[in-house]
């Protein structure tokens, strides 16, 4: 049963990221024109970034949820991460691909000069980004960093399918405290994971075992504080996504935003969820749409967003030369005075992003997960041929 309450979620935080990645990038165009102007709504989004802590609680609710009467095993663990597999490499490739050939069209080069990549290192760095593997450097595209974690959740969700389906609770239960125990031992870290080991005891993997918890109690019909927890989950999300700091507490970053973000996100999780389960609530069909192709608009504004401040560069050079009026070039030149740069930036970056998501999703994204779901079944029914199931 698709849930759509869970696909508006989806919606919702892949539109946080999308929106504070908007702003940040309108200000280094502003800031790469020589200006000292400050993008007027770059204070108000700068917790945007919420969404990926909504996205990773989504991710250990979701495989909790459709594996709920799947039965236990080899087969099922492969089954389930092939499919994994199948759902973010494809589409990763795709856009690291287009963002790879940009680079060396715009600049001659393989890297970005501001990713600091010796020459040396450029062809080992390009492979471990495209394979997702943990490094010192942000991947190709940098919100590669959250696919890096969710790739490692969905490794141990594999081998947790390995055992009867009685024990998730109590495999759950140890994982956590395995990560509450590797951090007071000095192996978590509050910057991005950059190894291994920084990864298995990162402390935003809290976040897909509060997801996993949902699941958990979803699918034993523990729904009674649904609504009390949608409240006060959505409160608390609001107001430390509008009033948040991370001076505001002596936490880390990462574990501060657990707090203040994945933990509210549980909750109106829990309680959407719920409510639709039990009250039939439902979402607009327009944010389920939204949540279907959220993938695609997770992976691809930010290549939008740099085609955008290219092509406002080139403009304005353009309009420029040809001794076109001021007013005219200033439209296009971040960081002149007056509003309309800013707006045109908004509206032609943001809509961009949102017209190559829905293109990739519905003629390319839901084309290949079907072709490819329909490989690794006839795959999976080999295999249990030649085991003799």
């Amino acid at each position: 049963m698709k849930l759509t309450t869970v696909q508006a979620l989806r919606a919702i935080a892949a539109l946080l990221v999308t929106i504070y990645h908007l702003f940040l990038n309108e200000q280094a165009g502003i800031t790469n024109n020589g200006s000292s102007e400050v993008s007027s709504l770059l204070d108000l989004t700068r917790n945007g970034f919420a969404g990926v802590d909504m996205f990773f609680v989504i991710s250990g609710f979701i495989m909790v949820y459709v594996t709920d009467t799947a039965s236990n095993g080899k087969f099922t663990s492969l089954d389930f991460l092939l499919a994994r597999l199948a759902r973010i490499y494809p589409l990763w490739w795709l856009f690291s691909l287009l963002f790879l050939i940009m680079i060396i069209v715009g600049t001659g080069q393989l890297t970005p000069a501001s990713y600091g990549i010796a020459d040396d290192q450029t062809a080992s760095y390009l492979l471990r980004s495209f394979m997702l593997w943990p490094q010192e450097k942000l991947p190709y595209i940098v919100v590669g960093w959250t696919l890096i974690h969710e790739l490692y959740f969905y490794l141990v969700f594999a081998g947790f399918l390995l055992a009867p389906r009685a024990w998730l609770p109590g495999l759950t239960a140890l994982w956590c405290a395995a990560l509450l125990l590797g951090t007071a031992a000095g192996f978590a870290t509050a910057q991005a994971a950059n190894n291994v080991l920084s990864l298995v005891f990162h402390p935003l993997t809290l976040e897909f075992i509060l997801g996993m918890g949902v699941g958990l109690a979803v699918t034993k019909n523990v729904r009674r504080l649904a609504l009390p927890a949608l409240v006060a989950g959505t409160a608390v999300f609001v107001f430390a996504l509008l009033l948040f700091t991370p001076e505001m507490t002596g936490l880390s970053m990462n574990w501060s935003r657990i707090a203040v973000f994945g933990l509210p996100s549980a909750l109106i999780l829990y309680g959407l969820v719920s409510l639709e389960l039990q009250q039939g609530w439902t979402a607009s069909s327009r944010l389920v749409y939204l949540g279907d192709a959220s993938y695609a608009l997770y992976l691809c504004h930010l290549v939008v967003y740099l085609m955008t401040l290219k092509a406002f560069e080139i403009l304005a050079a353009g309009l420029a030369q040809l001794g076109l009026p001021a007013w005219l070039v200033s439209a296009v030149t971040l960081g002149h005075a007056g509003p309309v740069d800013n707006i045109l930036f908004a509206v032609v970056a943001f809509s961009g992003s949102m017209v190559c998501a829905t293109l990739t999703y519905s003629f390319l994204e839901k084309q290949s997960l079907a072709w490819l779901s329909r490989q690794r079944r006839t795959l999976m029914n080999r295999l249990r041929q030649v085991d003799g199931q």
